[in-house]
């Protein structure tokens, strides 16, 4: 398994992977956007463009062989309900059905850790759809704490240093 990283400067995916990003994408997000509204999204996201409200995004791929195993998308804010500091903020993460339980999101939370850090960023941030019990689980795991919780969102965080 090795991380990719996609974002900030202008960087080149194949379109097989671009794909096989959408595709994930669009099941992580079912219902939400059109095919050509992620794919202008996505294009912004590997220039490092800012979206839904950050100053940068950026892209982490998780590859196994040739075959993507997962991802993450992030931002970096000045803030979210609950956390008002800058934070590196997990915009979306998803690891694909045959490769969960392998530490996969895991690792891709560590890498975005030490861009943050590298950043002077203290706080990684997040935030899950109330009712997703498999996402509260996975955060609480690997540290996050909620820091607000109402009918949109739960709005989770990590202190990094």
């Amino acid at each position: 398994m090795r991380i990719m990283e996609y974002g900030s400067t202008d960087s080149n995916m194949d379109e097989r992977l671009f794909r096989y990003w959408l595709e994930e994408r669009m099941e992580l997000w079912p219902g939400e956007g059109r095919h050509d509204e992620h794919t202008e999204e996505m294009r912004q996201i590997l220039t490092g463009k800012p979206v839904d409200g950050g100053t940068e995004s950026g892209l982490l791929m998780c590859m196994s062989d040739d075959s993507l195993a997962g991802f993450l998308e992030y931002s970096i804010k000045d803030g979210i309900p609950g956390s008002q500091v800058m934070s590196a903020h997990i915009e979306g993460i998803h690891t694909r059905e045959r490769y969960r339980r392998n530490g996969i999101a895991k690792a891709l939370v560590n890498r975005l850790r030490e861009i943050a850090e590298k950043k002077g960023i203290k706080r990684l941030t997040s935030d899950i759809q109330p009712g997703n019990e498999a996402s509260l689980l996975f955060h609480s795991a690997i540290g996050f704490i909620v820091t607000v919780s109402d009918n949109e969102a739960v709005y989770l965080e990590k202190i990094i240093g």
